[in-house]
């Protein structure tokens, strides 16, 4: 079997839509219906998976974390996450996730498989994801769905969200006017990292440090040595 990913935001509400159908909820039910609709649809594009795959590896996951996130589901435009089950490895083709837990899932249409286990490789991704949303380093745009995609829901009234991620354009900004004076002798490259405020993780892009009018210095080279 071969996974299934979303070529465009239509491909992932239709993964949705399935993903209702194949779970055989009672959407008859006020609060399943509600539940339905209040769990956005993401659309995850191949640059953006590979982004948030780099810097979630040392996001800072926390057994509180998933309880300050909100449901969601999302699906991959190409294969991102690793997953290993039973000896083999598994590429999911996205992600569910509540306030107890986050799961990959296989999307084979019209079957899907949710992986049995919790990984923490998962809830760092979406830790990442909700991060940069909390940051506004990500930006959202919600585009036209199907008729057809959407009839499929068999929700009343209105129909889920389905939400765009792409990365905000790096903002240039001055020096404080208050700062203190620094005789810099050189600029250099700040590498991106993870870093907890009282706000949450925040991730703080890589960027150059210091004066225009000094020399840049080269990264140094890092050589790391495995020793049994």
């Amino acid at each position: 079997m071969t996974p299934q990913f979303a070529r465009n935001p239509t491909d992932a509400m239709q993964c949705y839509a399935e993903f209702l159908n194949y779970t055989k909820l009672d959407r008859s039910d006020p609060f399943v219906a509600q539940t339905c609709l209040d769990m956005p649809v993401y659309f995850i594009s191949g640059p953006m998976g590979q982004t948030l795959a780099t810097i979630s590896r040392s996001f800072p996951l926390t057994a509180d974390s998933l309880r300050e996130w909100d449901c969601g589901f999302l699906v991959f435009e190409r294969p991102t996450l690793a997953v290993a089950q039973d000896g083999a490895d598994y590429s999911p083709s996205g992600v569910i996730w509540w306030s107890t837990g986050a799961k990959p899932f296989w999307w084979d249409s019209p079957r899907f498989y949710r992986f049995d286990t919790d990984l923490d490789e998962t809830g760092k991704w979406v830790g990442a994801l909700m991060a940069l949303l909390r940051q506004k380093l990500a930006l959202i745009t919600r585009p036209r769905i199907g008729k057809h995609v959407l009839k499929r829901l068999q929700l009343p009234h209105r129909v889920p969200e389905c939400r765009v991620v792409t990365l905000r354009q790096r903002e240039r900004r001055g020096q404080p006017l208050m700062s203190s004076p620094v005789d810099w002798s050189c600029r250099w490259m700040v590498r991106g990292h993870w870093r907890v405020l009282e706000t949450g993780p925040t991730w703080i892009t890589a960027h150059v440090k210091g004066p225009e009018s000094k020399p840049l210095k080269p990264p140094s080279d890092r050589v790391f040595a495995v020793v049994r």
